[in-house]
């Protein structure tokens, strides 16, 4: 939510913003009707008077859709996020996209529930622009203190939803030019007060998921959000701080009662241990027998199958009762039941300690002094080292014996592994870790992975991207492969097998099937787009391939068709929202690529290309338009100059023409070979100004085609197109280039009347199928198309294919 006038706060402390039933009746919409929206998003008055709104009753199967404002005065001025969440809710229902958990999560056993996703159909959805009046320009005086109604019963209205979406896709805000995604949207307060207000929901226990992309979507851990109290995030009014505190301390205060009546003692002892932490309030002292009767504890010692006492007073701040329990022979190295709030580790209490506690030395000191081991783990939880969050934490840890290269848990991973990937310790923690001489390379056993691999798992925020740069400033190795030794090289074995015989795997099947990567494959495969772009400007290698003979574009998991037979095999199973990513990170740093689409007669491989260029009644924008969108976004955050050139030919039985230029005057190209291989000489190249301008040139080549396609009465499934941006980015007295090529391949049906088959298509099946055998000859000489492509078949640049869209 935006930012609420100052008498929020009044009404809030008034009583009427944290009552216990919602204070405004719950306006929701049909995700039938969002679906066959278009345009800008309309907000809630025009909606309700066009009836698309109803109130929510019982028995509705709702969801929750949080977002950060894309502008002042529109939350979505250019419908990006819009876009997003259609595409999301229409591959969910076409059941081709699946929420999961992150890698480390399943790893530790954490499963989704698939079933909420089945009740799609027919579900409805509450998104505050939609369903909360807007202080629009038609807007009563009084709108204002009712908005106010409605925005104090989001409580009541995530309490009610069975699913919670966090829209957070990569964009840049409309006003301000920040960028915007998960991380700025965890840093909003309002944004946070939504999730806590879902994480304390009384009825629907499924997780919260992030939505990066339209086929991009995840289940956040509870560990992601505890990081994040209400009173530490962005408000743009101060007073709007204080009152969501009230609103959460509210919802958790119910949660516990819940909890405490469920006898789910595990839940309840964590969040009444953090419930001062979370809400802002000062710790609470106790004695023995309140803190016993408070935590549900008998007695202080014994075996317990949740959390135990000394966990539960080390969470709570209290220094003195841990010394008492301790006395009073309580354990110290008791082992925490596996839950999801801690990736379903089995934790001791000094790692409870030093996540949540890390600025309180005083209960760190006090364990350290009653003999808790420095160097304590599990089978799936690192030293006690890789918790910490503050440098005098990792001080007072290396006082007590602690080492900085220890190898631990299954992975066998030292601490700094787990500091900058899982845990996101900040990046002071990280410095002080290397100053005490962290291994940045990774040594033997397990894994065998480097610290830099590890920041893929964290994401890329600002905290991250300087981890990374830390460890490179130590001497880390860009371009260090994983290599996986002991159960680890027989997991990576299995992943490939589950992965070339399911076509479409999951995660932590794709994750294990590409371990051996370097730290740009472990990026491309979590769709890590800042820290990707990052590694290539630090001249990682993306021609180095992994233990299956793959680049970090590449990965043999799946077979598709090219006409008619064929067994190639790139990257099928990266999301298209990674797939995006690594073409913009490369056009960002100098790095050229090609994305191919090909298929049948009416896959829909020209539809992915242009989108609502090609049908206008279409969802929205297809990859040539979203992809320039996203590209001068980009290159207007970086603050420097810049200049993007245009080019659109096309090939039809061998012939070149330029689309850009009218037909018969200089259209036809000539294939010239040079050092860099085969380029046209003769093809015209356009500056463009904008996203805009962008998509003129390419209307202009798409009629361009179609007279062709009239001329010779051919149809235009027949003609291969060629769209190309050239992105020059000037650095002082150094100038990136890169060459950005999306190629529509002729028909590819094996049906076709072998009279008008088209030779290319055949001869780019018989390199790539030339390309799979090695030490063979490669005839690209074959086909102008296959010699066109030859830097991304085999060489240097990589590609990016969409085939058999469609099947």
């Amino acid at each position: 939510m935006e930012a609420i006038p100052p008498s929020a706060m009044e009404t809030c402390s008034n009583g009427q913003g944290h009552g216990s039933d919602e204070l405004a009746p719950m306006w929701v919409m049909e995700v039938a009707h969002l679906l066959a929206m278009t345009g800008k998003l309309k907000h809630h008055q025009a909606l309700k008077a066009e009836g698309l709104l109803r109130h929510w009753s019982s028995g509705l199967f709702t969801l929750f859709v949080s977002h950060q404002w894309l502008g002042r005065h529109h939350p979505d001025p250019n419908s990006e996020q819009l876009r997003v969440l259609q595409g999301l809710l229409r591959n969910l229902l076409a059941k081709t996209v699946t929420i999961e958990y992150d890698v480390l999560t399943q790893f530790f056993g954490g499963t989704g529930p698939k079933a909420e996703l089945d009740k799609l159909v027919g579900a409805y959805l509450w998104l505050d622009y939609i369903c909360v009046p807007q202080l629009v320009e038609s807007a009563s005086s009084s709108l204002a203190y009712e908005q106010l109604r409605y925005v104090w019963s989001i409580h009541s209205y995530v309490d009610r939803c069975a699913l919670f979406l966090a829209l957070v896709p990569p964009c840049i805000h409309h006003d301000t030019g920040v960028p915007c995604s998960l991380n700025s949207w965890l840093d909003r307060g309002w944004c946070r007060t939504e999730f806590w207000c879902k994480s304390f929901s009384t009825r629907s226990k499924v997780p919260i998921v992030v939505v990066k992309g339209e086929d991009s979507a995840q289940y956040m851990t509870g560990l992601s959000s505890l990081r994040y109290p209400v009173y530490s995030g962005m408000f743009a009014v101060e007073d709007d701080k204080a009152a969501c505190s009230l609103l959460v301390q509210k919802a958790l205060m119910k949660y516990l009662s819940m909890l405490r009546a469920a006898k789910n003692k595990t839940a309840y002892r964590l969040y009444l241990s953090l419930f001062e932490q979370m809400t802002g309030c000062e710790n609470k002292k106790r004695s023995m027998e309140e803190f016993l009767h408070d935590f549900c504890f008998s007695e202080p010692v014994g075996q317990h199958k949740s959390l135990g006492p000394v966990v539960c007073a080390a969470l709570s701040g209290d220094h003195e009762l841990l010394r008492n329990l301790v006395s009073a022979r309580a354990s110290l190295h008791a082992r925490a039941p596996g839950m999801l709030e801690t990736f379903n580790a089995e934790l001791m209490p000094l790692h409870f300690a030093l996540e949540f506690r890390s600025q309180d030395l005083r209960v760190l000191q006090t364990l350290l002094e009653l003999r808790a081991d420095p160097n304590c783990s599990t089978l799936n939880a690192s030293s006690p080292l890789s918790s910490c969050r503050t440098v005098d934490a990792v001080d007072l840890l290396v006082e007590n014996r602690a080492d900085v290269n220890l190898g631990t848990t299954i992975a066998q991973l030292p601490p700094i592994h787990f500091a900058v990937g899982a845990i996101g310790a900040p990046c002071e923690v990280v410095a002080r870790l290397l100053e005490l001489r962290a291994d940045v390379l990774g040594g033997g056993g397990g894994v065998a992975c480097s610290p830099l691999h590890n920041v893929a798992f964290s994401g890329d925020s600002h905290n991250d991207l300087r981890n990374a740069q830390l460890l490179l400033d130590n001497k880390a190795d860009v371009n260090q492969r994983c290599r996986p030794e002991g159960i680890f090289r027989p997991i990576e074995l299995m992943a490939r097998v589950s992965s070339r015989c399911a076509g479409r795997s999951g995660a932590l099947v794709r994750f294990f099937g590409n371990l051996s990567s370097t730290p740009l494959g472990w990026c491309a495969v979590f769709g890590n787009e800042g820290l990707l772009t990052f590694l290539l400007r630090e001249r990682a290698d993306p021609e180095i391939r992994n233990n299956r003979g793959m680049r970090f574009l590449g990965e043999s998991g799946r077979s598709f068709e090219i006409p008619f037979r064929t067994s190639i095999c790139w990257r099928a199973d990266l999301s298209w929202s990674a797939k995006l990513s690594v073409l913009l990170a490369g056009a960002n740093v100098g790095v050229s690529s090609t994305f191919v689409a090909f298929g049948a007669k009416g896959a829909g491989k020209t539809f992915t290309l242009l989108g609502s260029l090609l049908r206008p009644d279409g969802p929205g924008p297809g990859w040539i338009p979203h992809f320039c969108q996203r590209l001068f976004a980009r290159l207007q955050e970086a603050d420097e100059p810049y200049l993007i050139g245009v080019s659109m030919f096309s090939m039809h039985r061998e012939e070149l023409r330029d689309l850009l230029k009218q037909r018969g005057r200089g259209d036809l190209l000539r294939l010239k070979h040079g050092v860099e291989g085969a380029g046209l000489p003769d093809l015209s190249w356009h500056a463009a100004s904008s996203p805009d301008h962008i998509v003129e040139l390419l209307q202009q080549g798409l009629a361009s085609i179609q007279v062709a396609c009239t001329d010779m009465e051919i149809q235009s499934s027949e003609v291969s197109a060629f769209f190309q941006l050239h992105v020059s980015r000037f650095r002082g007295e150094k100038i990136a280039t890169s060459t950005v090529r999306f190629v529509d391949v002729a028909n590819s049906d094996r049906t076709m009347n072998p009279g008008r088959r088209i030779l290319a298509v055949e001869a780019l099946q018989t390199v790539v199928d030339a390309c799979g055998r090695r030490g063979s000859f490669v005839p690209y000489r074959n086909s102008k198309l296959t010699q066109l492509l030859q830097p991304a078949l085999c060489g240097p640049m990589p590609l990016v294919p969409a085939a058999d869209i469609g099947a």
